[in-house]
């Protein structure tokens, strides 16, 4: 989640990011040391995952809450 919304801030415009966000956003960047929101961040995070299992778990994990981000009710 922390991945997404700083991929989600690396797209914004000044003027949409509000001193409330940018304050929120520098937290998480500093609390998880996510600094890469480059193009093919989920295979470089999969790949730094001690084992394919935990790696396959953790996809898992960030497409199930994809999901219920699109589709609430679905869950």
């Amino acid at each position: 989640m922390a991945q997404i919304l700083l991929v989600d801030d690396s797209h914004r415009s000044d003027q949409a990011r509000t001193s409330t966000w940018s304050d929120a956003i520098e937290g998480l960047r500093s609390r998880t040391g996510v600094t890469n929101v480059a193009a093919g961040w989920l295979i470089t995070w999969m790949v730094e995952q001690p084992s394919a299992r935990q790696a396959a778990q953790c996809l898992k994990a960030v497409l199930t809450v994809l999901g219920d981000m699109v589709e609430p009710g679905a869950a």
